[in-house]
């Protein structure tokens, strides 16, 4: 699903925001039409289909997360997960929501006492929308890399997995 409700923002929107909103619109709505349907007015749902693997002979899977693990890939964990009951995330928490943030807008916003411009995310791509999950994904086993790591230029997230597994 894709939910716009930061309609309210639409008049702080400088010329290119505006644009660039009404672009993302266009697309996600005619560039889509035969997948979608308008659930209300603020939200949007999208149906895509996914060919699972005829013969599913991926015994364990493995995902090393840190924070630098975005939207995309926390999209994607997300859909792993959904297919398959053996995949174990490791690491630390992940900087991208469960469900992802945003489609590819990120319009300019002028402030309007300041006149400080700032871009965020015009709306939230929900992949599950009767999940429970509010909050990005948790690593089913938590590694925090450490000072003399980092210092060493190692990778000791990394190499305890390789130990581990």
């Amino acid at each position: 699903d894709i939910d716009y409700d930061k309609s309210n923002i639409f008049k702080y929107l400088n010329m290119k925001g505006k644009l660039y909103f009404n672009l993302s619109k266009v697309k996600y709505t005619l560039e889509n039409i035969f997948t979608t349907k308008k659930l209300n007015s603020k939200v949007r749902s999208y149906n895509y289909h996914y060919q699972s693997l005829k013969e599913n002979n991926i015994r364990d899977i493995k995902i090393i997360v840190d924070e630098g693990t975005a939207s995309s890939s926390t999209m994607c964990i997300t859909i792993l997960e959904k297919q398959f009951e053996n995949i174990k995330i490791i690491g630390t928490r992940p900087a991208g929501g469960y469900n992802g943030n945003n489609g590819g807008a990120f319009p300019t916003i002028t402030l309007p006492e300041t006149k400080i411009e700032i871009r965020i995310p015009l709306y939230r791509i929900v992949l599950d929308r009767n999940s429970s999950q509010r909050e990005g994904i948790v690593p089913d086993v938590k590694l925090e890399p450490n000072i003399s790591s980092v210092l060493n230029r190692e990778d000791n997230v990394l190499r305890s997995t390789i130990n581990m597994y």
